[in-house]
C-alpha cells in the first residue's frame, strides 16, 4: 500500500504505533488500491538503471572537471557531452594553448577514463534492450 494512501489515516504526531494503527485502518477500506510486488525480472531491470544511471552521472561529473580544468588555463569548452568530445583532440594536439605536458597526460587519462565509462554504459544499453523487441537505446 502506498503511504499517500495512509497518510489520511494517520493520527496526531507521526511514530510507529500509530503508523502501525492507520495501515491497519487504510487496509479495511474496501477501495483501498495496493502496490503490487515486483517481480524478479523488474527489480533486476530496476538495478540496471540504476547504476546505469550512476555511471552517466560519474560521465557527466568527469567532463565537468576536465571542462573546469580548461577553464582555469582560459580555454572554454562548450557544455555538451558530444562538444567537448569533438574539441578535446584540438585542445590536445594544440601546442600553443598553454598547457603543460602533466596536464596534458592528465586530460589523456581523464578522457580514457570517459571512454572506459561510455563502454560500460554502452554494455548496460545493449543489456536493457536486447531480447525485450525494442529498437530504441536510452539518451545519457
Amino acid at each position: 500500500m502506498s503511504a499517500e494512501y495512509v497518510r489520511p489515516y494517520v493520527k496526531a504526531q507521526k511514530n510507529d504505533e500509530r503508523d502501525a494503527e492507520a495501515i491497519a485502518e487504510a487496509a479495511t477500506r474496501p477501495t483501498m488500491r495496493f502496490v503490487e510486488i515486483k517481480s524478479e525480472a523488474q527489480l533486476e531491470v530496476q538495478s540496471l538503471h540504476r547504476v546505469r544511471g550512476r555511471l552517466v552521472a560519474e560521465r557527466t561529473a568527469l567532463i565537468n572537471q576536465l571542462r573546469a580544468l580548461l577553464l582555469e588555463r582560459g580555454i572554454t569548452a562548450p557544455q555538451g557531452r558530444r562538444k567537448v568530445e569533438r574539441l578535446l583532440p584540438e585542445i590536445l594536439a594544440d601546442e600553443g594553448n598553454g598547457l603543460g605536458p602533466r596536464l596534458r597526460r592528465l586530460l589523456a587519462d581523464m578522457r580514457e577514463e570517459w571512454r572506459d565509462i561510455d563502454r560500460r554504459i554502452l554494455e548496460f544499453d545493449q543489456g536493457f534492450w536486447s531480447g525485450r523487441g525494442q529498437r530504441r537505446r536510452p539518451v545519457g
